[in-house]
């Protein structure tokens, strides 16, 4: 046991250096730094986007043939030994990554107090890291899959910790913005890894697959270098007997004398909250109801983050490309062109999230978004319904039905940013009291990937 603890120290004892004027970040610098790295780091949306266009890649297909399913509309299919596979691998190959992002989520859940926010965010981008280069340099589909699998554990780690590190630092006035913030920089990771997948496309070889996937290691070398330059949350460190550390730490976010009253006081108030809950934590609490119903706070945050993924967002984010080149019937530039269009609209109505959260409020929010997505989702049946098939297999929608149908994909995506995308994360971070957050924020997470891979 002693070992492990010298092992756990030695891991989450990150330094932090002195970059501005020689003085460690402070004030509105401060918390715009963990505000861009804790963005960055929720940049899985890279991930999630960018196996959308590899899916139908040529390339992508002849290296992976178990991944491709036969398509008598597919070119690739009539070659010797390709399209061996069947839809279940290749959505296999698309959402064992989630499984992964579970299993990360898990250690945060049990070890996530002991490692620290810095430390479990470092540890789980080098590993993030791992994967990538596992799965940019892979030949065959048990590699690529492995990757995936690995390269989500670091994954999970990191989402699992970034929204209570980032709220434990936040004003809670700054803490809506600044979550939505995590929210809006998925919907760029997507953006990016659609332009990314269309520009590719045009060239020749491996390279228009392998470069896509091993770009997302530029996102994760920007979160661990960011990580050097910024603090631990005051209440981890209060938490663990670093009283000055966490007092110096009060004071550079909100930009004053360390012996001044403002720091006083909110030692003082972050004290008192340890101290009421200092009771040695047990999971069981999370079943009690009591006067502060932890059961409650839990469940919602657990079914919100559920429900963010069995709306069907999934459908666009990981299948968009093969959405408009097999069911709408566009061709392959088009498809990906298209793909890369709904992907900018996604991000800039996230943006949109972020200014509308403080003044209209959570729930109303998620209430427009959940009406906005029901009704897209109507439409898009209705119009797919209306098609049929050619006599090589492809899907043929009458003009008017093809524009609607399209159109319903990007006004779906614009509900979802509004309503779902950042707000399911910020929502358990809120609702949760700090002695179960840790914890509460795991399962959350847990649930999310978990409701991810079903």
């Amino acid at each position: 046991m002693g070992l492990y603890r010298t092992v756990i120290n030695k891991l989450s004892d990150l330094p932090e250096y002195k970059i501005h004027n020689g003085r460690k970040l402070h004030g509105r610098l401060l918390n715009l730094g963990i505000g861009f790295i804790a963005g960055t780091g929720f940049m899985f949306g890279y991930d999630q986007g960018v196996m959308s266009s590899l899916l139908t890649l040529p390339s992508f297909q002849r290296q992976f043939p178990t991944a491709t399913p036969f398509s008598t509309a597919n070119e690739v299919c009539y070659e010797e030994g390709q399209c061996t596979g069947t839809p279940e691998l290749q959505s296999n190959m698309v959402s064992i990554y989630q499984i992964g992002c579970f299993l990360g989520a898990v250690l945060v859940l049990f070890y996530g107090d002991s490692w620290g926010r810095r430390s479990s965010t470092f540890w789980g981008t080098w590993i993030v890291i791992g994967g990538t280069i596992i799965q940019a340099a892979a030949h065959d589909y048990g590699t690529l899959c492995f990757g995936r699998i690995f390269g989500g554990i670091g994954n999970g780690m990191v989402t699992s910790t970034i929204p209570t590190w980032q709220s434990e630092c936040a004003k809670p006035e700054d803490r809506g913005f600044l979550i939505m913030n995590e929210g809006m920089l998925i919907g760029f990771g997507i953006m990016v890894s659609y332009w990314v997948d269309y520009g590719f496309y045009f060239l020749e070889g491996s390279i228009q697959w392998r470069f896509p996937i091993a770009f997302q290691s530029f996102f994760s070398l920007i979160v661990i270098a960011g990580l050097f330059i910024l603090p631990d949350s005051p209440r981890w460190l209060l938490k663990k007997g670093r009283v000055e550390e966490a007092r110096e730490v009060i004071a550079r976010l909100n930009d004053a004398d360390v012996n001044s009253e403002q720091v006083a006081e909110d030692m003082a108030i972050l004290e008192h909250t340890l101290a009421l809950e200092g009771q040695k934590f047990s999971y069981r609490e999370f079943w009690k109801h009591g006067s502060v119903q932890h059961f409650r706070r839990c469940l919602l945050g657990v079914i919100a983050q559920a429900m963010q993924q069995y709306c069907g967002i999934n459908l666009i984010t990981y299948y968009a490309t093969m959405l408009f080149e097999e069911s709408l019937g566009f061709d392959a530039g088009m498809s990906r062109l298209l793909a890369a269009v709904n992907g900018t609209e996604y991000w800039l109505s996230a943006v949109v999230a972020m200014f509308c959260v403080e003044r209209f409020g959570r729930r109303k929010l998620m209430f427009v978004g959940l009406v906005g997505m029901m009704c897209s989702m109507a439409m898009l049946a209705g119009c797919i319904s209306a098609g049929w098939r050619d006599e090589i297999g492809n899907i043929v929608l009458p003009e008017a039905e093809g524009y609607v149908a399209t159109l319903t994909l990007f006004t779906f995506n614009t509900f979802f940013a509004i309503g779902f995308l950042g707000m399911t994360w910020l929502y358990p971070a809120e609702i949760n009291p700090l002695r179960t957050r840790v914890q509460a924020n795991a399962l959350s997470t847990c649930s999310n990937w978990l409701s991810n891979y079903v």
